[in-house]
């Protein structure tokens, strides 16, 4: 993507992201600049984004690193919505089956691991 020289410097990684996200996503861009190709999910204003790096090699070596990214909010709250029903009853909201399975076997594995009997107890 070419910028005239006049705006490349407001498009600047550091110039559009905050600080600490800057430093994780330079991060990935330093691994870009290494030669790999990187994907990563970005949490930004709101917006959950799948974002692809891909290094731009002249001459064996890397030159530039193109980014692409995509809107994949939905996709992620459609996913914690898969999640939540898997674990609670959709029309009363409380705590179904699975989810006691899985916090007994969870308790019963913590209890085996310290020798723990009374927190064993407890749950049976």
């Amino acid at each position: 993507m070419g910028f005239p020289n006049n705006l490349k410097e407001s498009y600047l990684l550091k110039n559009v992201v905050s600080g600490k996200m800057f430093i994780c996503v330079s991060r990935y861009f330093a691994q870009g600049l290494a030669g790999e190709q990187v994907s990563f999910e970005l949490n930004w204003f709101g917006l959950t984004l799948l974002v692809y790096l891909s290094p731009l090699i002249e001459n064996g070596e890397v030159t530039e690193v193109a980014a692409t990214a995509f809107d994949i909010t939905e996709r992620k709250e459609a996913e914690r919505q898969i999640e939540k029903m898997t674990h609670y009853d959709n029309l009363t909201g409380l705590a179904n089956r699975r989810l006691f399975q899985k916090k007994l076997l969870n308790e019963l594995n913590r209890a085996f691991e310290k020798t723990n009997r009374s927190r064993l107890c407890f749950w049976i």
